[in-house]
């Protein structure tokens, strides 16, 4: 049908927890007890599908937890000004997190000149691009979680020096000081609370208040949405 090209298909991936959403609200949700492989998850999702039979947009857009698509503060010289040279950097240092080459990188953020990038394994990216082309759907887009969370109104205060995002795979801290980035992260090996201690004593080490960080969770909810909070998924944020 025409009008399924102007529907769209979100598709959150961690690795634990599969969304599909297809309009405004969440349709399909899988989860796993233990992290699994995107394949699996993505397999897992299909049978769903075949039970439930949603009518899918045609174009598909991802969002990748920061555990698939980690943050990745660059450190570039005041002299490096060609892109690719940039982005040169940014490979380097991806090579570091994955321990092998990343095939692809989905966005890179500048934030008052200090580069932060993000890069996506070559397992991860085929993975998604064979789902979509299996479902007949255009894949428009594949974004880190964070990218999307750096757009919320609410980072905008003066007094707001970082970021929290709190998933069901791990939480990551973003934090800007003096130009430039860094970036924490406590994975699904301990429990959300164990996570929030860590991070709280890492900010305490950074002379942080609380206050000066936005904590938000992303996940399924009912309340409306938080205008504050981004647009995108705008259902399933909330403030921690």
């Amino acid at each position: 049908m025409l009008s399924d090209w102007f529907k769209v298909t979100n598709l959150y991936l961690a690795r634990n927890l599969c969304l599909l959403r297809v309009g405004g609200n969440v349709h399909l949700r899988v989860d796993t007890p233990e992290p699994a492989e995107v394949t699996t998850l993505l397999k897992r999702l299909d049978e769903e599908l075949s039970k439930s039979k949603p009518s899918l947009g045609k174009r598909l857009r991802v969002m990748l937890s920061a555990s698939l698509a980690p943050a990745i503060p660059l450190q570039i010289p005041a002299e490096v000004q060609r892109w690719e040279e940039r982005v040169a950097i940014l490979q380097a240092s991806a090579h570091q997190v994955f321990a092998s080459k990343a095939s692809h990188i989905t966005t890179q953020i500048e934030a008052n000149g200090a580069p932060l990038g993000a890069a996506i394994a070559q397992e991860t990216s085929y993975a998604i691009t064979r789902w979509s082309e299996a479902h007949g759907l255009k894949l428009q887009s594949m974004q880190p979680i964070w990218s999307i969370a750096s757009t919320a109104s609410a980072l905008k205060a003066n007094t707001c020096k970082g970021l929290q995002i709190n998933e069901a795979d791990g939480s990551l801290l973003l934090v800007e000081q003096d130009g430039q980035w860094s970036q924490f992260y406590q994975g699904a090996d301990m429990p959300i609370q164990a996570r929030d201690s860590v991070l709280r004593r890492i900010k305490i080490g950074l002379s942080l208040q609380e206050q000066e960080i936005l904590t938000i969770k992303f996940g399924e909810k009912a309340e409306p949405p938080d205008a504050s909070l981004p647009m995108f998924w705008n259902t399933c944020w909330s403030k921690a």
